[in-house]
């Protein structure tokens, strides 16, 4: 009898897979990355400065927290 033909045996099986397939993916994530900063350090050689993105939270309200209240309406 395989270890597969049983219950645990299957879960475990699976979730071994779903481990591989998680691993390969995000190995190739990397790999994606590492070739976007190469060229983007090929861009920057030529003055130019693709692919970066700054967030600015502008519009922050500093007394948001007191416009949610405390639970306390008096």
């Amino acid at each position: 009898m395989r270890v597969e033909e049983t219950p645990l045996g299957a879960f475990v099986e699976g979730m071994r897979k779903v481990a591989e397939e998680k691993a390969r993916v995000v190995e190739e994530g990397r790999r994606e990355e590492g070739a976007r900063e190469k060229e983007g350090e090929k861009e920057k050689g030529k003055g130019g400065r693709r692919g970066e993105v700054v967030a600015v939270d502008e519009d922050v309200d500093e007394d948001e927290d007191e416009d949610m209240g405390d639970g306390d309406d008096e």
